[in-house]
């Protein structure tokens, strides 16, 4: 996200936030990192400052997240897919 041309980060898990400040080829003067303990699963994606990332693909629904959130929403996502409620 841009503000008045300033970057926001908000990486979902540890994968995310060691590649953001050991690999950063940009300053990013604001990073939003969560205090809760999360399972590494971005861990074989791209992390790519301001891409993003999709976890998966259907026709009925659109979920969007950032952070902390993007795990609770994959999570969702399976549960109401696996339940046939979304395609």
């Amino acid at each position: 996200m841009k503000i008045s041309g300033m970057t926001v980060v908000v990486p979902c898990d540890y994968s995310q936030t060691k590649a953001l400040h050991c690999c950063a080829i940009i300053p990013v003067p604001y990073t939003c990192v969560s205090a809760v303990l999360l399972p590494i699963f971005t861990d074989k994606m791209d992390f790519k400052i301001g891409k993003d990332q999709l976890f998966e693909e259907g026709k009925d629904v659109s979920i969007f997240a950032c952070g902390h959130l993007v795990l609770e929403s994959d999570r969702s996502w399976k549960n109401f897919a696996g339940k046939g409620y979304i395609r």
